[in-house]
């Protein structure tokens, strides 16, 4: 189940009356995480990755995958750990 918030004015859907419209959905969150290859965005991503793997073992969890960006251009260490995706990084500028 999902709750969205809508604003006074927003025609987008029927409101159980206090403003909020109930979509039920299945639909799972796909996390996404930009990272570089310094150990203190490493350090952040296990601790990321570490919790959203708490919160999607919990009954009922809306977490679907999680994607480590890794804008450095070739891989690291945490390639094994965490699922990581590398891509090369953005020209100066």
């Amino acid at each position: 189940c999902m709750m969205i918030e809508h604003k006074a004015g927003n025609d987008m859907g029927s409101f159980d009356g206090k403003g909020v419209e109930i979509i039920n959905t299945k639909a799972k969150y796909h996390v996404a995480v930009t990272a570089t290859d310094a150990a203190y965005s490493q350090w952040q991503c296990r601790i990321m990755y570490y919790w959203y793997k708490k919160s999607k073992d919990m009954p009922g969890s809306a977490m679907g995958k999680f994607t480590r960006i890794l804008h450095s251009g070739r891989g690291d260490q945490l390639m094994n750990e965490i699922p990581t995706f590398v891509v090369d990084p953005l020209p100066e500028g």
